[in-house]
């Protein structure tokens, strides 16, 4: 039984929830180490992951009711393959949302200290988070079937998670913070693009609208495309205000700054990589490597930030 619940938790996933309460640390060390707090660290993380494995776990249950893994001829999902039943993965999602609910308020006590107007607000958006990862595949009225998955992806993994934690370390929002969140909100709009291009023909069958399967693997691939370089650019442009801050009245020379891409360009290189896999892969197999791919070179990025705010700023 135990397997099947690290089955339905799809391990390699959580790298990618990983990536907010990461840049986000990262950004607040970059301000003063008296911003950076462990507490509000560790539980923004416990947090992350509670609501991505509740994602996990409710894409497995909605899939199996609606016969969409059934279509794909999933046996690698838990519900699919007899691992766990209806019951337990419902309890075991019910019980998560109370660790995300716990977590989320100790957080939010840590971060205001008191129940203010904002304390409220991040409740609500806490509530709200909690309500998209069940509702991605659950339910009639489930938005991950009529492509709108994207776009909640980008404002959780996004902005809630990259510019919301830097909020509750700092109680302000910044340029370079949106800048980071569009760089892990497209970096994980480009993992669920290429599930969604593997299913193209498993979705079409079970009615599942996406953007893979309404513009076919083609587009869906400049998609792709588009948000890694888009993600690549944010960053190093996220770089170039913050180092641009620390200079103050005393500009850098432009080739000071035109050094900073330099930073980031292993990760290009790679992303480019990943983009000639992408388009060469045709087998489920394939597809997966590159989901995993794209979602540890996500946390690698949000871990080489933390290692970029301590050793520059």
């Amino acid at each position: 039984m135990a397997n099947g619940y690290i089955q339905a938790a799809r391990l390699r996933t959580l790298f990618l929830a990983l990536c907010g309460p990461l840049a986000a640390a990262a950004l607040a060390t970059a301000e003063l180490e008296t911003l950076f707090d462990w507490k509000i660290f560790a539980l923004h993380t416990i947090t992350a992951l509670s609501l991505q494995i509740i994602s996990n776990y409710a894409n497995d249950l909605g899939d199996f009711l609606k016969g969409t893994d059934s279509n794909a001829g999933r046996s690698d999902r838990a519900l699919a393959s007899g691992s766990l039943s209806v019951n337990q993965i419902r309890r075991a999602i019910y019980f998560l949302v109370v660790v995300a609910l716990a977590s989320g308020v100790m957080l939010l006590v840590q971060s205001f200290a008191v129940i203010n107007t904002r304390f409220i607000l991040f409740l609500l958006l806490g509530l709200a988070a909690i309500g998209a990862a069940i509702k991605y595949t659950v339910g009639k009225s489930a938005y991950g079937y009529k492509a709108l998955g994207d776009l909640a992806v980008f404002i959780f993994f996004g902005l809630v998670a990259v510019s919301g934690g830097y909020y509750l370390y700092t109680h302000t929002i910044t340029l370079h913070s949106i800048l980071l969140s569009i760089c892990f909100g497209t970096l994980a709009m480009a993992v669920l693009n290429i599930n969604n291009i593997r299913d193209i023909h498993s979705d079409t069958l079970s009615n599942k609208t996406t953007l893979a399967n309404k513009w076919g693997k083609h587009k869906a691939i400049n998609y792709q495309r588009f948000l890694v370089f888009i993600a690549w650019l944010s960053t190093v442009a996220a770089l170039l205000l913050k180092q641009s801050e620390i200079y103050g009245e005393a500009k850098p020379d432009f080739n000071q700054m035109a050094m900073i891409p330099i930073v980031f360009l292993p990760f290009l290189i790679l992303f480019v990589n990943h983009l000639k896999k992408l388009k060469e892969a045709e087998k489920a197999d394939e597809y997966n490597k590159q989901l995993k791919t794209v979602s540890l070179l996500s946390f690698a990025l949000a871990a080489y930030w933390l290692v970029l705010a301590n050793l520059l700023f």
